[in-house]
């Protein structure tokens, strides 16, 4: 007969299992790829716009 502490520390290893999997679906999902790309393109043009900002600024 197993022990309540067993029995805990299996249901935590499922909901880990289960959460992995969750979001390793969403890391593959093309929902995830566009806010990635999205957030990338933001980054870039914010950088690139204070590079001409400084650049502008000392010359």
């Amino acid at each position: 007969m197993a022990n309540v502490g067993d029995l805990a520390v299996k249901g935590g290893k499922a909901v880990i299992k289960f959460m992995l999997e969750l979001i390793t679906e969403f890391l593959k999902s093309e929902e995830f790829k566009k806010q990635m790309k999205f957030m990338v393109e933001t980054l870039v043009t914010k950088v690139v716009d204070k590079v001409i900002e400084e650049k502008k600024r000392n010359s």
